[in-house]
């Protein structure tokens, strides 16, 4: 093979990886940026590290999985930079753009206020949330993509869940 060859191979693999895995992991750095056009930029980062880092070669389960945590990583770090210590809600109709497969599911939750209960809890417990109910995620993945122990997101997802409940009985006594 050529270098011409191999280059136009890494680059359909690059654009087959980027159709496939681009709406959920801007869904998922939005979830930790609070707007689309961050995600976007911190997505595209991902992609560049992506082509230069992997092996095309790789199974699509290791690919998805060093996507995630390459996403979450880079996403922390932005927020690190920005020294961002509130979350923004984002309206609806950003976040349902990138909604795979469910374009009027957060629609639906920001009409009734889940959304935005959901933004406001703390990182630790929004991002299991977020991998574990939106994306489908198994509890040892979301441990995998977040360098913790399955004990760990169990008792984040109870304690998330918790929280939420609380918000979202306060907001029906309030309303």
């Amino acid at each position: 093979m050529t270098g011409e060859e191999v280059d136009a191979g890494q680059t359909a693999w690059l654009q087959r990886l980027i159709a496939e895995h681009q709406s959920r992991l801007i869904h998922l750095a939005a979830s930790y940026l609070g707007s689309i056009q961050s995600a976007e930029d911190c997505v595209q980062e991902v992609f560049i590290t992506a082509f230069h880092r992997l092996d095309p070669q790789q199974p699509p389960a290791a690919v998805r999985t060093w996507l995630t945590t390459c996403t979450v990583n880079r996403a922390r770090s932005m927020l690190r930079a920005r020294r961002v210590r509130r979350w923004v809600l984002m309206d609806g109709e950003g976040l349902s753009r990138h909604a795979p497969g469910r374009p009027d599911h957060y629609a639906a939750l920001d009409e009734s206020g889940v959304l935005a209960q959901v933004m406001q809890l703390p990182v630790k417990y929004r991002e299991v949330l977020v991998m574990r109910y939106y994306h489908d995620m198994s509890v040892e993945e979301t441990a995998a993509v977040l360098g913790v122990s399955s004990n760990t997101v169990k008792t984040r997802l109870r304690r998330a869940k918790e929280r939420l409940r609380q918000a979202l009985e306060q907001m029906d006594r309030e309303g």
